[in-house]
């Protein structure tokens, strides 16, 4: 049976956890053949974070709890999970709501045709005026320098096949999104999807 790993970062998240596993938890019952892992990443929360987690994960073997020390930024609590899944593929994504659960059939379905990188790429963001303005600025400079076409909006909603994340601890240092882009023009299957109203199909 394979396994499918969620790392979800978390940051004073304490009320969003319970509905983000239940919204995994209902999807992933369309998969009975996949066993899932459910990885949080506590990046230093304030709240009631860590207590929310730790009921959790004695409710449910399944949930595995990574509490940081303090906050380190969400990059490195993506990485620190990413290196405790063990699953054969690893979906990361965020717990306010942007990243809809409602897309994770998709990505699987891509996954097992053999897709080994799988982007959601928003249509709308609900960031910030300046986190979106720095956000299209940077995919802007990455047009610009690579030789690759790289997509914009691509945010941390992705699945990453074992394969790829094995070749990537091989790397001491790297950039994620740098990296999977350039990955997707050497001959990875990939996949741009899209899903209700704020995921675009391409």
């Amino acid at each position: 049976m394979p396994r499918i790993s969620f790392v979800i970062p978390v940051l004073n998240e304490e009320k969003n956890i319970p509905l983000i596993y239940s919204e995994i938890s209902d999807v992933i019952g369309e998969f009975p053949h996949i066993e899932p892992e459910w990885i949080f990443v506590n990046d230093g929360s304030e709240d009631n974070t860590m207590f929310v987690l730790d009921e959790l994960s004695q409710q449910d073997k399944r949930v595995k709890v990574i509490h940081l020390t303090r906050n380190f930024g969400h990059q490195a609590a993506l990485t620190a999970g990413m290196d405790f899944a063990t699953g054969q593929a690893i979906i990361t994504m965020d717990s306010d709501g942007q990243d809809p659960p409602s897309a994770l059939p998709e990505m699987i379905a891509r996954w097992e045709e053999g897709y080994r990188i799988v982007y959601g790429k928003r249509i709308t963001r609900k960031d910030p005026f300046l986190k979106r303005i720095t956000a299209k600025m940077y995919y802007a400079l990455l047009r610009k320098f690579s030789e690759i076409k790289i997509p914009g909006n691509i945010g941390d909603y992705r699945l990453i096949d074992r394969s790829v994340l094995d070749y990537l601890s091989k790397i001491e240092k790297f950039a994620m999104n740098d990296f999977l882009a350039t990955r997707s023009s050497n001959g990875d299957k990939w996949k741009d999807y899209g899903k209700k109203k704020n995921l675009q199909r391409i």
